[in-house]
């Protein structure tokens, strides 16, 4: 079948680039402290070992839960930014996370080694000004979009009716929203790899967008230093995006998941 056949035979949907949908991803990692105004302050000190690629820098306080109040931590954004102002590029450090955000996406490989460069980068410096810093999760989101070719379109030809979506979606309108979760080690009594699925239909401009968000934790068996900790949330990492491949195998129609390289 050839990418012609492809694009013909789906006629209701197309991926939001041309071989694939990924319109975001966010990696993160869980700390096992509040990261410490020291900790900040050694971050935006050491803005020159990513200045090159993440240049533009501004003080970003984060919220953080203390026993049910909501408080304000310190922090700090990097980003790369585009001329309208949104990042395409960006790492915050805040609270107990460090994330980074890319919101041009190419292919795994490629993306995911930049990105662990910056976190295995801010984990140092931070670790350097607070000590016995670890990580206790590691997280990965990754935010797919499709665009309705047709109104109304039919939702049948982008999404399988199961496990994740009801029946009830397909009658609900052109603008419907369906969020689900659950753990992967659940039938023998853990929660130490958390999903959550979290999907709708939105206007955008003068189209309509299906978003389809994935959003995974998975806590490390045991607390792991920064000092040891690149192997580890390398392969954590890959596994994630292992599974989040298998999602999409589940949820979208076998054409759609052709167009898109799955």
């Amino acid at each position: 079948m050839v990418a012609g056949d492809i694009v013909s035979e789906n006629t209701h949907f197309r991926p939001l680039n041309e071989d694939h949908a990924v319109a975001g991803v966010k990696f993160a990692v869980v700390l096992n402290q509040v990261l410490q105004p020291q900790a900040i302050s050694a971050a935006e000190n050491s803005h020159e070992i990513w200045r090159e690629s993440l240049p533009a820098a501004s003080i970003s306080d984060v919220a953080i839960d203390a026993g049910g109040r909501q408080l304000k931590a310190p922090g700090v954004l990097f980003a790369f930014l585009r001329p309208d102002g949104t990042a395409n590029w960006s790492m915050q450090l805040g609270g107990n996370k460090i994330e980074v955000e890319c919101n041009l996406y190419s292919r795994w490989d490629r993306v995911w080694m930049s990105a662990l460069g910056y976190l295995a980068s801010a984990l140092s410096v931070t670790s350097q000004a607070q000590n016995n810093l670890a990580v206790l999760s590691v997280e990965l989101t990754v935010r797919d979009v499709f665009v309705a070719l047709k109104r109304p379109y039919e939702l049948s030809h982008l999404i399988k009716i199961g496990e994740y979506f009801p029946r009830s979606v397909l009658s609900a309108g052109p603008l419907w929203h369906c969020n689900t979760g659950w753990f992967d080690d659940a039938h023998s009594g853990g929660n130490g790899h958390l999903h959550n699925l979290n999907c709708d239909a939105a206007p955008a401009n003068n189209d309509v967008i299906i978003n389809i968000t994935h959003f995974q934790q998975k806590r490390l068996p045991e607390p792991v230093l920064v000092q040891g900790l690149q192997s580890t949330l390398d392969i954590t990492m890959k596994t994630l995006h292992e599974k989040n491949k298998t999602l999409l195998r589940e949820i979208l129609t076998q054409d759609m998941l052709t167009r898109i390289g799955l």
